[in-house]
């Protein structure tokens, strides 16, 4: 894997701050970390055969936020033929935040 691409333009209610805190945890897999979208990537000659990137693009399609509890739904896109829609729950107790579940809700 090259690079990961998160495509956060759904988050709501976040600063671009929070935004770029985000980008930069990512950070930590050691792979360059883009804030871009699938169609950007295409613009940018990203994207090749059978529709298929040399990253991980990572989708937020929505939110869903409590003072304690936060469900992303998005998906995780590879190519035209290899993505898997996901919904995770993350929720904050013990002073610190956690993905409590996470599923998968269709593949490509």
């Amino acid at each position: 894997m090259k690079y990961l691409a998160l495509e956060l333009n759904n988050l709501e209610g976040i600063s671009a701050e929070d935004k770029e805190g985000i980008v930069n945890d990512f950070k930590k897999y050691g792979v360059d970390v883009l804030d871009t979208t699938l169609e950007q990537l295409e613009q940018e000659g990203r994207v090749g055969e059978a529709h298929s990137i040399k990253g991980v693009l990572l989708k937020v399609k929505s939110t869903e936020a409590t003072d304690n509890k936060v469900v992303v739904r998005g998906f995780v896109y590879k190519s035209a033929k290899g993505g898997i829609g996901t919904e995770v729950v993350v929720e904050y107790a013990d002073s610190q935040w956690r993905v409590t579940k996470a599923t998968a809700t269709g593949i490509s």
